[in-house]
This record gives structure tokens, sequence and C-alpha cells, in this order.
């Protein structure tokens, strides 16, 4: 991982170099019913750094499902619980808050076309760090300063500023760095992390060993040491189960889409796990929030 390390202390100088210009807000919010591209859904507050390139991004804006171009030298924050969907790529630096750690990405997806989104199998450079040996709780602080301001609609040019000191802190959080992910418990963590900003694609245990450069039996070890008898396929579940909960509170966006939309190819296999899950299908779930809704 001191590669890593040192690519993003690289990519944060650059990003500073830049003079970041511009800040762009992801709300919290559904997509249209209509939409059919792949969406990408974090829990947690992000933002992301444009390097080089043009980025396009679909996102919810001013209550508003829209297209956003992002070009160098500018940057999105993302709310908690916002739903993306990229279009085309461009060289990134993504900064991902976590209670426990920060989630560095680097990713230039420049020469992929957009229908190879979301990049299954397919080769671009790329790599992640985590800070959390060094981590100071002023960084997430600041962090979740900004996703005030985006909630309130900030357009004073604070956010701007707090992703820049939050820039400068984590580069010196890097450089005193010793360079360890937090052993197996550091693993697992990021193995959750990776999950819950990728369940809403066709991900599968071997591309989870693949990614982290362990094995799918030691991934299967993590999950009994540290979370008992829910395993990969259970947390995989239930992270999906999570969001169509979400995309149900759309009344527009139909049932079976939602299923397709979370990676159920079976919509009677989503059907009977849904209710499993939560005691009810999906459209009495739906149901309920709409009564409890229309008491407000």
């Amino acid at each position: 991982m001191t590669e890593n390390r040192a690519k993003m202390i690289e990519c944060i100088m650059q990003a500073l170099d830049l003079g970041i210009r511009k800040l762009h807000y992801s709300e919290e919010g559904m997509p249209p019913g209509k939409f059919k591209g792949k969406l990408h859904y974090i829990r947690v507050p992000s933002y992301t750094v444009v390097l080089s390139g043009d980025l396009k991004r679909h996102m919810m804006t001013n209550g508003v499902w829209i297209l956003q171009p992002v070009p160098a030298g500018e940057a999105i924050f993302t709310v908690s619980n916002a739903f993306s969907s990229p279009v085309n790529g461009a060289e990134c630096l993504g900064v991902v808050l976590n209670p426990n750690f920060i989630r560095l990405i680097y990713t230039d997806t420049t020469n992929l076309p957009s229908e190879k989104y979301p990049y299954r199998d397919q080769k671009f450079p790329f790599c992640y760090y985590h800070v959390h040996d060094s981590f100071r709780p002023a960084t997430a602080g600041i962090i979740r300063t900004m996703e005030l301001l985006a909630n309130s609609k900030d357009n004073s040019g604070t956010g701007l500023k707090l992703l820049r000191i939050s820039l400068e802190m984590i580069l010196q959080d890097l450089k005193n760095s010793r360079g360890g992910q937090g052993g197996a418990l550091g693993t697992f963590r990021q193995i959750l992390q990776f999950i819950n900003e990728h369940h809403l694609e066709d991900i599968m245990r071997p591309d989870l060993a693949a990614y982290f450069n362990v094995t799918p039996s030691y991934i299967s070890k993590l999950f009994k040491r540290f979370r008992g008898n829910e395993n990969f396929s259970r947390y995989l579940l239930n992270s999906r189960l999570d969001s169509a909960v979400i995309l149900l509170r759309s009344e527009d966006i139909a049932i079976k889409e939602i299923a397709l939309r979370c990676y159920f190819n079976s919509f009677s296999y989503f059907i009977r796990r849904f209710k499993e899950r939560f005691d009810m299908t999906p459209a009495l779930y739906r149901k309920s929030i709409t009564r409890k809704t229309s008491k407000l």
C-alpha cells in the first residue's frame, strides 16, 4: 500500500495546485422512474475532484435529476444516502468519509466508453488508500459541515473553502502516516465499504478477492470472524434490500424496475427475500409509507 499512499499524496497535491474553482452539490433524492441508467448509491458523505478530463454525472440538484458536466478543476460533494450515475469518465480523486477512516480513491476512466459503466471486467488506472491510523476528528467535522452546507443549499463559497482545508489536512495526515492499513479488521472495514459503494453492481466474492488481493476463503473467514452468521452473500443481499426500501419511497418507479435496479434478476426472488426481511411485500411496504406520509 506504500505506492498507493504516494499516489494519493500526488493526487491531492495536484488537486490543490488546480485551484478548485467550483463545487457542485449532489443531493439526496430519487431518480425519475423513467431513468434507466446504472445507479450508484453511497450511504456516507463524499466528494470527487476532477483532476483532468470532463466528468458527466446524473444526480439530484435543487430537487431535479440532471446530467451535470464537471470539468477539470471542479468538484462534486455528495451528501449521505444519495444516488448518482456516471455517464463518462475522467481522472478523479474521491474522498469518502466513513465512521472509522477516510477512503481515498483514484480512478482514470477517460478512455472507457460510457456504456461500459460500471466498469466490470474493464481495465483502467485505479487505486485506493484508507487513512485511519492518524485520522483526525477535525477532518471528519469539516466534511460533516460541508454536508450541512449542501443540505442547506449554501452558495456562499464556504463549502469550497472547507474542501480545500480538508484536502490539506488529509495531505498532512498522509505524510505523517505510518502506512499501515489496520490489519484484518482494517481490511474487513474496507471490504464492507466497497460493498456499500458497489452493491448496486454485479459484484461477487471472487471480484472482492481480486480487488483486495486476498483469497475468496479469506473473505469468508473475515465475515465469520467479525459478522458471525452474516456472510458475504447475506450482507450483499441486505444492502440491496436497504436500497430497495429507499427507492420504494418514490411512487413513480415500478416495483419490478426497483428489483432490477437493485440487481435482483428474479422478481419472485426479490419479493420472497423482501418479505423475509420486512414481514411484508414491497407493495404493502409502499402502501404503508404512503399512509404514513398522508397523515402528516
